[in-house]
């Protein structure tokens, strides 16, 4: 991803105000990005003919040469973090963010939580008024933009889903626990056919298949870093029989478990 590798540059500091009852906004064309986060009121946003409604977690990166009109109710008046900055490569030439890497216009966030601390983040590494403040800053920016950029296209992202989520957590963390399908659906209150559509959509695969896939990942990791025997490992991970652990390792990761010894 482009985004990751370029470099940033604050054309203002990055800061949260609270718009004036009065206010509304309306520059002239961009000739810079502007990261534009709504983190209270209500409001409105004309863009490229197109009116979006503004709320808590409603953002715009703008690109240069956008046009914006910006408008408040003024008894509920906007609170907004904003940040105009530019982009160049390793060798500090001007490059545009690509159009894929940039958030949609008006996106809200899955995670207003998470927006606010990053905001928070941004804003005082840049007080700090030193370099190390300063790469800290961008750094937040840049993970901003990136939880934007995943909002955007939640398909790809994967739909927030918190009790399926802890789950998947669980098994990667422990994948030897003796995992029934069944007990897992029961865990998050499905019905195991809709348990299991939902956790291969959330991971593009089956429950079993996520345990199996976990299972072999912690084993190579043994076999390559721990003295445990094959045996000890299998038995470790909920294998009682070595020969179907060796069998699904090498379904799995294309070698047998001894390739790793």
């Amino acid at each position: 991803m482009q985004l990751l590798s370029l470099n940033i540059h604050y054309v203002n500091a990055p800061q949260v105000y609270r718009c004036e009852p009065a206010w509304s906004w309306r520059p002239i064309p961009l000739v810079d990005y502007d990261l534009w986060c709504v983190l209270h009121g209500l409001g409105n946003m004309r863009l490229a003919g197109r009116d979006i409604p503004l709320r808590p977690g409603t953002c715009f990166l703008f690109a240069p040469g956008d046009e914006p009109f910006g408008t408040h109710q003024p008894e509920h008046r906007l609170r907004v973090f904003a940040v105009h900055f530019t982009t160049a490569n390793g060798a500090g030439e001007p490059t545009l963010i690509p159009p894929e890497e940039r958030p949609a216009a008006g996106v809200q966030t899955s995670d207003l939580p998470l927006l606010t601390a990053l905001v928070r983040g941004c804003v005082g590494s840049y007080r700090q008024g030193d370099a190390l403040g300063l790469v800290r800053s961008t750094q937040f920016l840049r993970q901003i933009v990136l939880q934007l950029l995943g909002d955007s296209h939640p398909q790809a992202a994967g739909a927030a889903d918190p009790p399926l989520d802890a789950l998947v957590d669980a098994i990667w963390e422990d994948p030897g626990r003796p995992w029934d399908v069944a007990a897992m659906a029961a865990q998050v209150h499905l019905s195991r056919a809709q348990f299991t559509r939902r956790f291969q959509r959330a991971t593009s695969m089956s429950p079993a298949q996520a345990v199996i896939h976990a299972r072999v990942q912690r084993a190579r990791q043994l076999l390559t870093e721990s003295g445990l025997s094959v045996r000890q490992i299998a038995d470790a991970l909920g294998y009682r029989d070595i020969f179907y652990f060796s069998r699904q390792f090498k379904q799995v990761d294309g070698h047998p478990p001894t390739y790793y010894r």
